[in-house]
C-alpha cells in the first residue's frame, strides 16, 4: 500500500502505510519510509532516519553493498535538499567512487550518483564544475541508455540550466526548446520530467524579463503539477511561489501578497518547520509588506 501510494504521489498516505509496515517489522520499510518522508517535504527528518538505515546496512552488509549504496544515495540527496549542498556534493563524490567499484561505471545507480554530484555542485555555486561533469555524464548516458531515455533528458535539462548561469541565456533557451520538443515526443504530457522542463522554460522567461509569459507559464504549471503530484507536494508549493514572483515583476503586488499569505499557511501545514519554501515565502511576504506600506 505504501509503495503504490508513493508511486501515485499520495505521499502522506504512503508515509502512514510505510510507518505501519516498519512498526510491523517489514524488511526495508524503514528505508522506504524515510524516502516518503523526505519527498513530502521533511528532508531533515529523512536525513535523521537514513543515518540509522545507513549505519545498520554498513554494519550488516558492508559499505559497498548495493543496499548500502542505495541508502547512502538517499542520505546524500536529502542532505542536499535540506540545504547543505556542499556536504551532499562531497557525499556523492564518495558514492560515485564506491558505486563504480562495486556496480561498474555503466550501472544506472552509478550514473545517478554522478548526476546528483554534479547537480549539488551547481547548487553549491560550483557552476563551471557542474557543467563539466554534466557534459561528461551526458555523453556517457546517451551512449549507454540512448538519447530518448528520461534520465538522459533530465541530464540535458540540468546541463542547460547550469550553463545558463555561466553563459548566454538566449543560447540556453534555444537548447531548452529543442529539449522540450524531444521530451514531448518521448514522454507523456503528465511525466514529471516534462513538467520540470516546462518549469525551467518559465524560469528562463522570468529571467529574460518576459514577465507576462512567465506568469502564464507558472499558472499553467501550478495546475498541471497539482493534478499530477497533488496540491500539497513541495514542487507545487514552490511553483506557486514562482508564480507570485512573476506577479510581483508584473507589478501585481497586492494580488501576490494575498496569494503568498495563503501559501505560507499551506506550507506550514504540510512542510517541515524551517523548510526552504517556508523561508522563501516568509521573506517574500516581508518584502511585499514593506513595499505596500511604502517602506
Amino acid at each position: 500500500m505504501g509503495l503504490v501510494a508513493h508511486q501515485a504521489n499520495h505521499l502522506t498516505r504512503a508515509a502512514a502505510a510505510l510507518e505501519v509496515a516498519w512498526a510491523g517489522g517489514v524488511a526495508g520499510a524503514d528505508f522506504l519510509l524515510a524516502i516518503a518522508i523526505g519527498d513530502r517535504g521533511w528532508p531533515r527528518q529523512a536525513v535523521r532516519n537514513l543515518e540509522d538505515v545507513v549505519g545498520r546496512r554498513q554494519a550488516d552488509l558492508g559499505p559497498r553493498h548495493p543496499d548500502t549504496l542505495a541508502a547512502r544515495h538517499q542520505w546524500a540527496f536529502f542532505t542536499g535538499e535540506a540545504g547543505d549542498a556542499h556536504t551532499a556534493t562531497a557525499a556523492f563524490g564518495e558514492l560515485v567512487i564506491d558505486a563504480t567499484a562495486s556496480l561498474g561505471p555503466t550501472h544506472a545507480d552509478t550514473l545517478a550518483a554522478r548526476h546528483q554530484q554534479a547537480y549539488f555542485a551547481g547548487e553549491a555555486g560550483e557552476t563551471h564544475a557542474a557543467v563539466g561533469q554534466l557534459r561528461a555524464l551526458l555523453e556517457d548516458r546517451s551512449r549507454i541508455e540512448g538519447p530518448d531515455h528520461p534520465q538522459v533528458l533530465a541530464t540535458r535539462r540540468s546541463l542547460i540550466w547550469f550553463s545558463s548561469l555561466c553563459g548566454n541565456l538566449a543560447e540556453a533557451e534555444r537548447d531548452l526548446e529543442q529539449l522540450l520538443k524531444d521530451a514531448q515526443r518521448c514522454l507523456e504530457s503528465t511525466d514529471p520530467h516534462l513538467l520540470a522542463i516546462l518549469s525551467t522554460r518559465a524560469s528562463f522567461a522570468a529571467r529574460a524579463g518576459r514577465t507576462a509569459e512567465a506568469t502564464a507559464a507558472f499558472t499553467q504549471l501550478v495546475t498541471d503539477r497539482s493534478r499530477v503530484l497533488g496540491p500539497d507536494h513541495p514542487h507545487v508549493i514552490h511553483t506557486r511561489l514562482q508564480r507570485c514572483q512573476a506577479l510581483i515583476a508584473e507589478e501585481h503586488s497586492t494580488q501576490a501578497y494575498g496569494e503568498i499569505t495563503q501559501i505560507v499557511d499551506d506550507a506550514q501545514r504540510v512542510l517541515e518547520p524551517g523548510h526552504r519554501h517556508i523561508n522563501l515565502a516568509r521573506n517574500m511576504l516581508d518584502q511585499l509588506r514593506q513595499l505596500l506600506d511604502g517602506g
